[in-house]
Protein backbone atom coordinates (compact mmCIF):
# COMPACT_ATOMS: atom_id res chain seq x y z
CA UNK A 1 0.00 0.00 0.00
CA UNK A 2 1.14 3.52 -0.99
CA UNK A 3 -0.30 5.93 1.44
CA UNK A 4 -1.14 9.82 0.06
CA UNK A 5 -1.06 11.61 3.22
CA UNK A 6 -3.33 15.52 1.86
CA UNK A 7 -3.31 18.47 3.54
CA UNK A 8 -5.74 20.15 1.63
CA UNK A 9 -9.25 20.68 2.67
CA UNK A 10 -10.59 22.69 -0.84
CA UNK A 11 -11.14 21.49 -4.76
CA UNK A 12 -7.43 21.16 -4.70
CA UNK A 13 -7.39 18.42 -3.20
CA UNK A 14 -9.18 15.82 -5.55
CA UNK A 15 -6.81 17.75 -8.22
CA UNK A 16 -3.63 17.01 -6.50
CA UNK A 17 -4.91 12.94 -6.80
CA UNK A 18 -5.80 13.15 -10.00
CA UNK A 19 -2.23 14.48 -10.97
CA UNK A 20 -0.32 12.06 -8.62
CA UNK A 21 -2.58 8.84 -10.17
CA UNK A 22 -1.58 10.67 -13.94
CA UNK A 23 1.76 10.07 -13.17
CA UNK A 24 1.52 6.94 -11.56
CA UNK A 25 2.42 3.47 -13.59
CA UNK A 26 -0.36 1.54 -10.51
CA UNK A 27 -3.98 0.91 -9.90
CA UNK A 28 -5.83 3.09 -8.25
CA UNK A 29 -6.13 0.17 -5.44
CA UNK A 30 -2.63 0.15 -4.75
CA UNK A 31 -3.06 3.64 -2.85
CA UNK A 32 -4.85 4.56 0.56
CA UNK A 33 -5.66 8.03 0.28
CA UNK A 34 -6.30 10.14 3.85
CA UNK A 35 -6.62 13.66 4.93
CA UNK A 36 -4.40 14.55 7.77
CA UNK A 37 -6.75 17.39 8.90
CA UNK A 38 -9.92 14.54 9.43
CA UNK A 39 -9.92 14.26 13.30
CA UNK A 40 -10.24 10.37 12.90
CA UNK A 41 -6.49 10.38 11.53
CA UNK A 42 -4.83 10.27 14.71
CA UNK A 43 -1.26 9.86 15.16
CA UNK A 44 -2.32 5.74 16.83
CA UNK A 45 -4.54 5.33 13.63
CA UNK A 46 -1.58 6.09 11.21
CA UNK A 47 1.39 4.39 13.04
CA UNK A 48 -1.17 1.37 12.76
CA UNK A 49 -0.99 1.38 8.83
CA UNK A 50 2.62 1.63 8.91
CA UNK A 51 2.96 -2.18 9.27
CA UNK A 52 1.21 -2.79 5.44
CA UNK A 53 2.65 0.73 4.14
CA UNK A 54 5.73 0.73 1.27
CA UNK A 55 6.18 4.30 1.16
CA UNK A 56 4.37 7.79 1.64
CA UNK A 57 3.71 10.60 -0.29
CA UNK A 58 2.94 14.10 2.08
CA UNK A 59 0.88 16.10 -0.61
CA UNK A 60 0.74 20.33 -0.93
CA UNK A 61 -1.57 22.79 0.25
CA UNK A 62 -2.40 25.93 -1.58
CA UNK A 63 -4.47 27.37 1.30
CA UNK A 64 -1.91 28.14 3.39
CA UNK A 65 0.50 27.18 5.45
CA UNK A 66 3.76 28.25 7.00
CA UNK A 67 2.95 31.52 5.84
CA UNK A 68 -0.25 32.06 8.12
CA UNK A 69 -0.59 34.76 10.59
CA UNK A 70 -4.05 34.11 12.25
CA UNK A 71 -3.75 32.65 15.47
CA UNK A 72 -6.25 29.28 14.70
CA UNK A 73 -4.43 28.50 12.05
CA UNK A 74 -0.79 28.68 13.36
CA UNK A 75 -2.68 26.61 16.26
CA UNK A 76 -3.82 24.01 13.58
CA UNK A 77 -0.52 23.85 11.92
CA UNK A 78 1.48 23.24 15.65
CA UNK A 79 -1.43 20.41 15.70
CA UNK A 80 -0.83 19.04 12.67
CA UNK A 81 3.09 18.81 12.97
CA UNK A 82 2.30 17.37 16.28
CA UNK A 83 -0.06 14.71 14.71
CA UNK A 84 2.46 13.57 12.18
CA UNK A 85 6.00 13.84 14.18
CA UNK A 86 5.83 10.53 16.01
CA UNK A 87 4.62 8.87 12.66
CA UNK A 88 8.12 10.31 10.87
CA UNK A 89 10.06 8.72 13.43
CA UNK A 90 8.30 5.75 13.90
CA UNK A 91 8.76 5.58 9.77
CA UNK A 92 12.57 6.29 9.80
CA UNK A 93 12.99 3.66 12.02
CA UNK A 94 11.40 1.16 9.50
CA UNK A 95 13.15 2.47 6.32
CA UNK A 96 9.88 3.39 4.99
CA UNK A 97 10.33 6.17 1.95
CA UNK A 98 8.45 9.49 1.91
CA UNK A 99 8.12 11.90 -0.79
CA UNK A 100 7.78 15.24 0.57
CA UNK A 101 6.22 17.81 -1.74
CA UNK A 102 5.76 21.71 -1.18
CA UNK A 103 3.93 21.67 2.09
CA UNK A 104 4.61 18.21 2.30
CA UNK A 105 8.31 19.07 2.01
CA UNK A 106 8.32 21.99 4.43
CA UNK A 107 6.71 19.53 6.47
CA UNK A 108 9.18 17.04 6.26
CA UNK A 109 12.28 19.43 6.68
CA UNK A 110 10.45 20.54 10.16
CA UNK A 111 10.02 17.68 11.87
CA UNK A 112 13.48 16.77 10.86
CA UNK A 113 15.02 19.39 12.11
CA UNK A 114 15.04 22.00 9.80
CA UNK A 115 14.40 25.31 9.42
CA UNK A 116 11.52 26.91 7.16
CA UNK A 117 10.90 30.77 6.64
CA UNK A 118 8.36 33.01 4.95
CA UNK A 119 10.43 35.22 2.44
CA UNK A 120 9.71 36.91 -0.72
CA UNK A 121 13.09 36.63 -1.71
CA UNK A 122 12.24 32.34 -1.97
CA UNK A 123 9.19 32.94 -3.22
CA UNK A 124 8.27 31.34 -6.83
CA UNK A 125 5.02 30.21 -8.89
CA UNK A 126 5.65 29.18 -12.88
CA UNK A 127 7.91 27.53 -14.28
CA UNK A 128 11.48 27.03 -12.20
CA UNK A 129 15.25 25.72 -13.80
CA UNK A 130 15.91 23.14 -11.54
CA UNK A 131 19.51 22.50 -10.71
CA UNK A 132 20.77 19.48 -9.63
CA UNK A 133 23.92 19.33 -7.22
CA UNK A 134 26.68 16.19 -7.08
CA UNK A 135 25.02 14.30 -4.08
CA UNK A 136 21.70 14.57 -6.54
CA UNK A 137 23.24 13.35 -9.84
CA UNK A 138 23.85 10.05 -7.50
CA UNK A 139 20.76 9.63 -6.35
CA UNK A 140 18.51 7.22 -8.06
CA UNK A 141 14.99 9.67 -7.76
CA UNK A 142 17.27 12.13 -9.95
CA UNK A 143 19.73 10.11 -11.62
CA UNK A 144 17.50 10.05 -14.65
CA UNK A 145 17.90 13.63 -14.84
CA UNK A 146 19.86 16.02 -16.63
CA UNK A 147 22.18 18.31 -14.51
CA UNK A 148 19.59 21.38 -15.32
CA UNK A 149 15.92 20.77 -15.54
CA UNK A 150 12.39 22.25 -15.83
CA UNK A 151 9.40 22.09 -13.20
CA UNK A 152 6.89 23.67 -11.88
CA UNK A 153 7.09 25.45 -8.46
CA UNK A 154 4.53 27.64 -6.73
CA UNK A 155 5.20 28.25 -3.14
CA UNK A 156 4.90 31.20 -0.55
CA UNK A 157 7.65 29.58 1.83
CA UNK A 158 10.99 28.00 1.52
CA UNK A 159 13.00 25.16 3.66
CA UNK A 160 16.11 27.46 4.21
CA UNK A 161 18.06 24.74 6.57
CA UNK A 162 18.31 21.24 6.22
CA UNK A 163 17.95 18.91 8.76
CA UNK A 164 21.25 17.32 10.18
CA UNK A 165 21.84 14.07 8.37
CA UNK A 166 20.45 15.36 5.33
CA UNK A 167 21.91 15.80 1.76
CA UNK A 168 20.92 18.98 -0.75
CA UNK A 169 19.70 16.92 -4.07
CA UNK A 170 18.76 20.43 -6.05
CA UNK A 171 17.81 24.09 -5.97
CA UNK A 172 16.88 26.91 -8.07
CA UNK A 173 18.19 30.64 -8.57
CA UNK A 174 15.28 32.07 -5.91
CA UNK A 175 14.91 28.72 -3.80
CA UNK A 176 17.78 27.41 -2.24
CA UNK A 177 16.61 24.33 -1.91
CA UNK A 178 14.70 22.11 -3.97
CA UNK A 179 15.21 19.05 -3.15
CA UNK A 180 17.00 17.10 -0.23
CA UNK A 181 17.20 13.78 1.39
CA UNK A 182 17.43 12.52 4.60
CA UNK A 183 19.09 9.30 5.47
CA UNK A 184 18.88 7.51 2.66
CA UNK A 185 15.03 7.02 2.11
CA UNK A 186 12.91 10.69 3.08
CA UNK A 187 12.43 12.70 0.41
CA UNK A 188 11.61 16.33 0.50
CA UNK A 189 10.77 18.71 -3.00
CA UNK A 190 9.76 22.26 -3.15
CA UNK A 191 8.89 21.74 -6.55
CA UNK A 192 5.82 19.96 -8.02
CA UNK A 193 6.48 17.14 -9.47
CA UNK A 194 3.58 15.89 -9.79
CA UNK A 195 2.20 19.03 -11.77
CA UNK A 196 2.64 20.12 -15.56
CA UNK A 197 1.97 23.49 -17.32
CA UNK A 198 -1.82 22.59 -17.56
CA UNK A 199 -2.50 21.57 -14.07
CA UNK A 200 -0.57 24.82 -12.78
CA UNK A 201 -2.66 26.97 -15.32
CA UNK A 202 -5.41 25.64 -12.96
CA UNK A 203 -4.05 25.71 -9.15
CA UNK A 204 -3.42 29.65 -10.49
CA UNK A 205 -7.09 29.65 -11.16
CA UNK A 206 -7.77 28.84 -7.29
CA UNK A 207 -5.06 30.94 -6.03
CA UNK A 208 -4.45 33.98 -7.81
CA UNK A 209 -2.37 35.43 -5.35
CA UNK A 210 0.38 33.41 -5.98
CA UNK A 211 0.88 34.96 -9.12
CA UNK A 212 3.14 37.81 -7.55
CA UNK A 213 5.72 35.62 -7.16
CA UNK A 214 5.91 34.88 -10.67
CA UNK A 215 8.86 33.61 -12.23
CA UNK A 216 10.30 36.09 -15.63
CA UNK A 217 11.71 32.53 -16.24
CA UNK A 218 9.00 31.79 -19.11
CA UNK A 219 10.75 29.72 -22.04
CA UNK A 220 8.41 27.06 -23.39
CA UNK A 221 10.58 23.82 -22.00
CA UNK A 222 9.62 19.98 -21.64
CA UNK A 223 8.73 19.86 -18.09
CA UNK A 224 10.63 16.55 -16.96
CA UNK A 225 10.51 16.64 -12.93
CA UNK A 226 7.61 14.35 -13.07
CA UNK A 227 9.99 11.40 -13.85
CA UNK A 228 11.18 12.44 -9.53
CA UNK A 229 7.39 11.42 -8.70
CA UNK A 230 7.95 8.46 -11.02
CA UNK A 231 11.32 7.21 -9.93
CA UNK A 232 9.86 7.23 -6.38
CA UNK A 233 7.59 4.97 -6.84
CA UNK A 234 9.31 2.57 -8.94
CA UNK A 235 11.19 2.34 -5.81
CA UNK A 236 8.58 0.96 -3.94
Amino acid sequence: MILVLQFRTDQSGWHELKCIYDKADKNYDEFLVLNVMASFVTTEFLLRLLSSTKGIILGGLGEGGYEDTEPYKREKLQTMLAKLRPVVQEVNKKQIPILGICFGHQVLADILGGIVVTDTRFAESGIGKIFVTEEGRKDPLLATMPDTFHGIVSHKSSVIKLPQESVLLAYSEKCPIQGFRYQSHLYGFQLHPELTVEDHSFRMQLYPEYNQHALLYRENQDIIAQHILTNFLQQL
